[in-house]
């Protein structure tokens, strides 16, 4: 990651752990089933799993399966994603529209 303290650095630790499950989960975005309740909670970290592996809904936080944006990326990369997404969100002409385009099975998932 970076050489020295995160305080020589001016990054709150917690910036640094942003960071590094950012990178990890670039390249395999299911990781967030590992990471801690704060990290599947974190928008940034949520979004970088999802876009990589829409499936990786499943780990986030209720909040963030609740959010507009996060559902959308992920389902926009896996239309089954949408079986994670919260009940408002399945029945969102937009998200539902965006995970049929993706897989077309996707819609047994919507409400």
């Amino acid at each position: 990651l970076l050489a020295g303290s995160s305080k020589q650095w001016g990054i709150p630790m917690s910036n640094l752990a942003c960071i590094a499950a950012q990178r990890k989960l670039a390249s395999d975005g299911m990781q967030l089933e590992a990471l801690g309740e704060a990290l599947q909670d974190d928008f940034e970290v949520v979004l970088e799993a999802v876009k990589q592996n829409g499936l990786a809904l499943e780990y986030a936080s209720r909040r963030l399966r609740d959010d507009h944006e996060i559902v959308l990326e992920a389902v926009k990369q896996q239309g089954m994603s949408l079986e994670y997404a919260g009940e408002g969100l399945q029945d969102s002409h937009e998200i539902v529209l965006a995970a049929v385009q993706q897989d077309g099975m996707a819609v047994e998932h919507a409400s």
